[in-house]
This record gives structure tokens, C-alpha cells and sequence, in this order.
């Protein structure tokens, strides 16, 4: 595909299909996962992105892997994991792509190491979203990690915002 300005767009049919900014016919089928994917994220120079799915499983891929195969749905991710049993709902690589923070559906924030494969943790931080509608955030920079979630629920049981040294 030519170029290096891509759009990464996930539907329904459980693929992620990255399209070409340069070129309107450029596009490829890169991931394709049992469940719905729910959640991405890339690094800040577009090199790797992970996703996660309905399962809880998270995966990180070489983007340049990925586009030099022949057929990408056929290659699985550079590293992997399951993050929890519920939905991954919060990814954010480091700004240095050492790092990558999990969030499942009621579950804590996980720092992973992005670089070793079965992306083991590295730490946790305790954090509780309640399980009713919104949004819930994880964010990263240079020094510092913020999960926020908030969501309307008939139960009434407060959500969480906490932030840590990274």
C-alpha cells in the first residue's frame, strides 16, 4: 500500500481494515478477530497498534509486518495476551512504546510490557468503572497515566478517576 498515512477502521465483520489518506483505493484487511473489536490505540510515530476485543484479549502489530505480507488476516499479532474475561474498554501505548495500558470492563488499569511477548504486567493501578453507559478514558504521557470513567447507571454506584507516576 502506498504511503505512511493510514486509517485504521474496525467494523461489525469482527476486521480491521487499514485504508491509504494518499490513495482512495488503497486498503487492506489486516486483523480479523472471533469477537466484535472494541478498543485500539497506536504509538505515536504509527509504527505498532494494539487492539482489544469483546473477549479481553489484546494484541500488538507491526504495522510494516503487516503490510509486507501477502495475507495479512492469516498472521496473528507480534504479541498477545488475555487481559480479563469482560471487554477491553482503555488502551494507551507509552509514548516510548515500552508500555501498554489495559482496561477491561470492570477491572484495574494494567501496566504491561509492551516489548516481551505474552505482554506480562508490570504493575496495576486500582481503578473501578461502573458497568452502565459512557465513556471511560485511558491517557499517557511522557510521565504520567490518567483512567478516568463515568456512566449513567440505574444502581447509582459512583465511577472512578485515578492517575499514577508512569
Amino acid at each position: 500500500m502506498p504511503g505512511r498515512q493510514l486509517l485504521a477502521v474496525g467494523g461489525l465483520d469482527n476486521r480491521l481494515t487499514l485504508h491509504s489518506l494518499e490513495d482512495p483505493v488503497g486498503k487492506a484487511d489486516v486483523v480479523e478477530r472471533p469477537t466484535v473489536v472494541v478498543e485500539g490505540t497506536a504509538s505515536r510515530n504509527g509504527a505498532v497498534f494494539a487492539l482489544g476485543d469483546y473477549s479481553g484479549w489484546v494484541g500488538l502489530f507491526d504495522v510494516a509486518r503487516l503490510l509486507s505480507e501477502e495475507e495479512p488476516l492469516r498472521e496473528g499479532p507480534d504479541r498477545e495476551c488475555q487481559a480479563g474475561a469482560s471487554p477491553v474498554i482503555g488502551l494507551e501505548l507509552s509514548p516510548d512504546g515500552s508500555r501498554l495500558f489495559t482496561m477491561c470492563r470492570g477491572g484495574a488499569v494494567e501496566m504491561r510490557d509492551a516489548r516481551s511477548d505474552g505482554l506480562p504486567v508490570l504493575a496495576t493501578l486500582s481503578f473501578e468503572a461502573n458497568e452502565g453507559l459512557g465513556s471511560r478514558r485511558l491517557a499517557c504521557s511522557e510521565t504520567l497515566v490518567v483512567a478516568a470513567g463515568g456512566a449513567f447507571t440505574m444502581t447509582g454506584r459512583p465511577s472512578d478517576a485515578r492517575s499514577r507516576r508512569a
